[in-house]
């Protein structure tokens, strides 16, 4: 009766462990077992048709035919960690090698075999092909830099609000605009503190809106930094339904460029105004003075007073002349400052840039060009090596304005010094100076108040 027992005991054993290999061969996933020394004992047919073995090649060799050098090398790593510790089970990343050379990445779960007596007697686990996930992984981290690279270079970030929860989140566009540090979690209280107190109401009132009625909103206030900087910024925002979830998202949006740009070519509309102005008077006054004398001399050829001789010795030919190079001066001008204008107006709308610009290449090209230009000058160049990220174009156009001024408007033969320094590691300066008069105390005093009257 005993010997039946644990025949039949043993038989039942056997069954199952029969079963559970069929089962493990059916398996969708690849799965095996390793012994000691770390070579296959097991393989199941997902492993086989994964790597393009046949089950002969596979058991008896060592993992390293399937398994990277780095996936064995982190696989005895974490054989290590359990055997030292109360975990029997882990899993990490790693590829697998097939038999053509491909490399497909690979999740494995290891798990130590069962002790029956002292000592290690091997591993097995389950790898899953992760190449989608991965796939997912890459593309989801693409997505997310291509959009913080896109607030960035639009001064624009993004905010939402979750009105059941009454969580607020804010990307990272949002926390550069309003100076906040990476992580900063804001809430439906703390937010209005980065508001100024007069715009509280405003952004309170198109929020309430948004909410309860679903009016979208578009507003402007000022927004103000931990620091206490404060700077125009835009908020717009909607209700949409997220998982059947009411949300309001949004933007904000840095405008303080926009705002100088604004000022800066309303400004050189009135200038532009101010100098066509000028020159034209000057063009319709000579223009009318020509006509009043030509009609009178004209007149004289046909008969009447005064007789043509008379009105040819009263004919102001020196001051025709006179006139005539003012009217050629003055269209050059005009053509001068519509040239000027086109590319001021170029500049100030010139979005931030970021290329490279060479400080010490554009100045030096600058300084052989106006010497060349104006030989009765004398223009020194004292530099440094240094790159800043600007437009070259616009840093280019901005420096030639003031070496321009210097060389036209100090006499005959003006002295200018240029001298580029780096006061700090984050700031460069470029040092004009000439031997003349200097800018007229009124334009000074306009230019630094950063405002300006129709008058100035």
């Amino acid at each position: 009766a005993s010997v039946v027992a644990g025949y039949l005991e043993r038989r039942t054993y056997i069954t199952e462990l029969q079963r559970y290999e069929t089962t493990l061969r059916a398996l969708g996933d690849p799965v095996y077992a390793l012994d000691a020394s770390g070579r296959f004992t097991f393989v199941n047919d997902a492993l086989l048709e994964q790597t393009g073995y046949d089950r002969d090649e596979l058991l008896g060799s060592h993992a390293d035919r399937v398994m990277t050098e780095a996936g064995v090398r982190r696989g005895r790593a974490v054989i290590r960690q359990l055997l030292t510790s109360d975990r029997q089970s882990a899993k990490w990343d790693l590829e697998i090698e097939t038999a053509d050379g491909e490399l497909i990445p690979a999740e494995n779960h290891l798990a130590l075999l069962p002790f029956d007596e002292p000592g290690f007697r091997g591993t097995a686990g389950v790898l899953r092909d992760v190449t989608e996930r991965i796939e997912r992984e890459q593309e989801l981290s693409r997505r997310k830099d291509m959009l913080v690279r896109t607030e960035r270079m639009a001064d624009v970030g993004g905010w939402e609000l979750d009105t059941e929860t009454e969580d607020v989140y804010w990307s990272e566009g949002t926390r550069e605009i309003l100076e906040v540090p990476y992580g900063y979690e804001p809430t439906p209280e703390s937010v209005f503190e980065f508001y100024h107190p007069e715009d509280h109401e405003t952004v309170r009132t198109a929020v309430r809106r948004c909410r309860e009625a679903g009016e979208p909103f578009d507003i402007e206030c000022r927004g103000i930094t931990p620091e206490g900087r404060e700077r125009p910024v835009q908020i717009r925002g909607e209700r949409v339904t997220a998982e059947g979830s009411p949300t309001l998202r949004g933007t904000v949006q840095d405008v303080t460029e926009l705002h100088e740009n604004q000022r800066q070519l309303s400004v050189l509309n009135r200038v532009l105004r101010h100098n066509l102005r000028n020159n034209l008077n000057v063009v319709t006054a000579n223009a009318e003075f020509l006509r009043e004398n030509l009609e009178r001399l004209h007149s004289a050829t046909d008969g009447s007073d005064p007789t043509p001789r008379e009105a040819l010795e009263q004919f102001p030919f020196e001051n025709m002349f006179d006139m005539v190079d003012q009217l050629d001066t003055k269209a050059w001008e005009l053509l001068a400052i519509a040239d000027k204008s086109r590319e001021l107006a170029g500049a100030v709308g010139q979005t931030e840039s970021a290329e490279t610009a060479d400080i010490e290449s554009v100045v030096s090209d600058l300084v052989e060009e106006y010497r060349a230009e104006y030989t009765d000058a004398t223009i020194s160049l004292e530099t440094i090596s240094a790159t800043v990220n600007a437009n070259p174009e616009t840093v280019y156009l901005a420096l030639e304005e003031v070496l321009e001024n210097a060389v036209q408007h100090t006499g005959p033969e003006p002295t200018v010094e240029i001298r580029i320094t780096r006061p700090d590691k984050s700031r460069i300066e470029v040092e004009i100076a000439d031997d003349g008069p200097g800018i007229p105390d009124i334009e000074r005093r306009t230019l630094e108040a950063d405002t300006e009257t129709d008058l100035r």
